[in-house]
């Protein structure tokens, strides 16, 4: 899930003679929260109150897009604003062994144009909070190496972040320590990946109770993740920040698929975990008992859109998506039309809070600002994917192709093609690859050239992978 938060100064003429200091911005990005996770779009169970609350202050994209179903490569294209193969993000980072597999270096280059360093080369105390799984956690660079100050991290560097909770209360502390000062943040949340870990209180809750006892727990956690950003939400509003404060929320990819009813996939993990607490105006660290759930009980929707994770169809890559910025940005807004991606953020948020791009630098993505300002946008690069790791069912799709209203897919030795008009076919049901040939061999073009483009998977860079010294 994104939420983005960036208190920008206004850019209306009227308003230009009143100069404001420099945008704060809070990204938001939750893991695996689908489309149809909200009770705004409908689903029979969930509650989301607040982001129910945000969507309706803000615009909503439809047509939004992250550039991987799967997590590293999606969040690499958020901080690069280059599509994840292009820095050689082709999987997700796990162990040596399975990165050289899948083409991997052991960690994100820090050396690339990212987002957190070029708003701190611009006067931003930066920080990020969450997830990180950009690279092998025991050897990759510190996060101060790609512009961060501070940061708390599951998947990632030390300091290590302490408790599901922890972090959203972290986002807060540093929103309240730094509300005077220009800041960039990220709060990368775990919800609802598994393994589910939620209050057991929070499962007592009658509404919870009286749901089917496969949706409890997920409910449970979808429920929870929205009451912290609730919270935050509050905070910004009680610091007088909410009014120049952009709120963008979203995910990195579709949801899991559910798991079969298993014992190993009922129960992943059971554990406590420790946690700060304020008690009596001080804080101390208390064990918190907390259920991991397993993919039984992964019950996210896409909004009847075919795939989920791991697919390049909709599902998979077409995620919640909304923007909230008062006297802005146009409130309770639906745009079903404006194609916009994940690339797009970088050059964006570069534009609004005035940070130039660095020479030489070429983004996927490209500055989305009237269409958030609810102007008229029509996209001029395409937005494309490769999967690597394909099976049956609604994974088979290893390259794919977005542009104007056509989305296609297709393996990479092109025999299989499916085309689709995502203006009005929302679930991807009707093909229409044989009815537009022109319209194929164009996207299939711009699929295989960008296939081509992209690194070997065979070589690697010394400089990001685990010295020989460190193996066993």
């Amino acid at each position: 899930m994104v939420v983005l938060l960036v208190a920008m100064p206004s850019i209306h003429a009227e308003d230009a003679r009143k100069p404001l200091d420099k945008p704060n911005i809070l990204v938001i990005f939750a893991d695996d929260w689908g489309w149809g996770d909200m009770s705004l779009h409908k689903s029979p169970y969930l509650r989301t109150p607040h982001l129910d609350k945000l969507f309706s202050e803000g615009t909503e994209f439809y047509q939004f897009h992250v550039n991987s179903p799967v997590c590293s490569p999606s969040r690499a294209a958020l901080y690069t604003g280059q599509f994840p193969g292009r820095n050689k993000v082709f999987w997700i980072y796990e162990n040596e062994r399975n990165n050289r597999k899948y083409g991997l270096n052991d960690w994100l280059d820090p050396q690339i144009v990212m987002l957190p360093r070029l708003m701190k080369s611009a006067g931003y105390v930066t920080a990020h909070y969450g997830k990180w799984h950009l690279g092998d956690p025991a050897h990759a660079p510190t996060l101060d190496r790609y512009g961060i100050d501070d940061g708390r991290c599951w998947n990632g560097p030390p300091p290590a972040a302490w408790g599901h909770d922890a972090v959203y209360q972290q986002t807060i502390d540093f929103i309240r320590e730094h509300k005077d000062v220009p800041f960039f943040m990220n709060l990368w949340t775990r919800e609802p990946h598994t393994p589910h870990w939620l209050h057991n209180e929070t499962l007592e809750l009658p509404w919870i109770r009286a749901l089917p006892e496969d949706e409890r727990v997920y409910a449970a956690v979808v429920w929870e993740a929205d009451q912290w950003i609730g919270k935050i939400l509050s905070v910004l509003k009680e610091l007088d920040l909410e009014k120049n404060t952009i709120v963008v929320f979203s995910s990195d990819n579709g949801p899991e698929e559910t798991g079969q009813d298993s014992e190993l996939n009922r129960i992943m993990n059971t554990r406590s975990l420790r946690q700060t607490r304020v008690v009596d105006g001080k804080r101390q660290q208390v064990s918190i008992p907390m259920n991991g759930y397993g993919t039984y009980y992964s019950r996210g929707t896409t909004g009847e859109q075919k795939g989920k994770k791991r697919s390049l169809f909709g599902g998979g890559v077409r995620t919640p998506f909304a923007i909230r910025w008062p006297g802005q940005i146009p409130a309770g807004r639906i745009d079903k039309t404006s194609v916009i991606s994940a690339v797009d953020i970088l050059p964006t948020l570069c534009a609004i809070a005035g940070v130039p791009l660095p020479d030489g630098y070429q983004p996927d993505g490209e500055n989305i600002l009237p269409a958030l300002l609810g102007k008229e946008f029509k996209r001029n690069k395409p937005i494309v994917w490769e999967n690597h790791v394909t099976s049956q069912g609604d994974t088979w799709p290893q390259l794919a192709v977005v542009k104007d209203d056509w989305r296609l897919v297709m393996t990479k030795d092109s025999s299989r093609i499916e085309l689709f008009n995502i203006s009005d076919d929302w679930e991807e049901k009707r093909n229409l690859a044989i009815n537009y040939p022109t319209v194929v061999n164009e996207l299939k073009s711009i699929a295989l050239d960008y296939s081509k483009s992209l690194p070997s998977m065979d070589s690697f860079d010394e400089r990001l992978c685990v010295p020989k010294a460190s193996k066993p």
